[in-house]
């Protein structure tokens, strides 16, 4: 993953937007659904048009009514691939390949003020803390605040797996995660402090997002004169993350590096075709409307850019 410096970020980005929607695999996966499909010159009127295309792959909603947990969320973890998505598996893999959203695990630096281990469910709340004491220990990383975030979203019974599972007491998202901190051994000591934060949400409707933890963790945690974050996710949600993010690390004045665990860590053969295609289709829609939310939250700035 390219590493994110703050005096760059604006610059860049457009950029990296015209890299990511304009890739020639993506536009070819498109038109799998939408024949009639054509990219347009002007980004921001492409990038309209596919916020709008982007439902066809909404299968949060499409498949809602298979996805619910008891909670009543729907759950990404519970998404199967129809035939129709199955029959062109590896274009979608080649594209999320091409795109990052897999193979994303090295750092490009080793000298971080804070490491955000991101709380998620079933097997990421012990994977990403296992992967970042995997970091410290290879990159002998030091003078290191850890910092899990979580919410106290409930734990579900179906996140539970053959290979990973929870004890009994697991209520929450944040008991999960502090699992996978136990199970990693981060903790305090004389070289790093390790916490985990719990996050409000600012939806009294739902349960705190990703947007919501940064928030808590910039207002409760962050010191200013730290400039440098490391985030750890799972490689399908790297790209989307880093979008989630960059708010902050503008509004913040930090650069940071983002990285998602190896497919070893999951699975002994390390081969990431095992993964269910329908999942990077959501994670690509989810990714065109974070697009879509930066860029007009930032429109004046990138009017300048792109007018130039």
């Amino acid at each position: 993953m390219k590493k994110y410096f703050v005096n760059k970020k604006i610059d860049i980005l457009l950029s990296e937007f015209n890299d990511f929607l304009y890739n020639k695999k993506f536009l070819k996966l498109v038109k799998k659904f939408d024949n009639n499909f054509l990219p347009d010159t002007n980004f921001f009127i492409y990038l309209e048009n596919l916020y709008n295309f982007s439902n066809a792959w909404d299968y949060r909603k499409i498949q809602n009514d298979k996805i619910k947990t008891k909670s009543g969320e729907n759950a990404r973890w519970l998404l199967v691939s129809d035939d129709y998505v199955l029959s062109i598996k590896n274009l979608i893999l080649e594209v999320a390949k091409e795109l990052t959203l897999i193979g994303n695990t090295e750092l490009n630096s080793y000298d971080f003020n804070y490491i955000l281990v991101l709380g998620g469910a079933r097997e990421t709340n012990i994977l990403r803390p296992k992967f970042t004491k995997y970091l410290i220990d290879k990159y002998d990383i030091k003078n290191v605040s850890i910092i899990g975030l979580s919410c106290d979203r409930e734990f579900d019974i179906t996140e539970n797996t053959k290979k990973f599972s929870y004890p009994n007491s697991t209520k929450t998202e944040f008991d999960a995660l502090q699992y996978g901190f136990h199970l990693a051994g981060l903790k305090t000591d004389e070289n790093i402090s390790a916490k985990i934060l719990k996050a409000p949400s600012s939806n009294p409707l739902h349960r705190a997002n990703s947007k919501d933890t940064y928030d808590y963790f910039f207002k409760t945690v962050f010191d200013l004169k730290f400039k440098s974050i490391l985030l750890i996710s799972s490689q399908i949600y790297t790209t989307y993350q880093s979008m989630c993010f960059m708010p902050f690390a503008i509004t913040y004045d930090v650069d940071f590096d983002i990285v998602g665990y190896p497919y070893s860590f999951f699975d002994n053969t390390g081969n990431y075709k095992s993964a269910e295609p329908i999942k990077y289709l959501q994670e690509f829609r989810s990714t065109i409307l974070e697009i879509r939310n930066f860029i007009l939250r930032y429109r004046d700035e990138f009017d300048k850019i792109y007018n130039k």
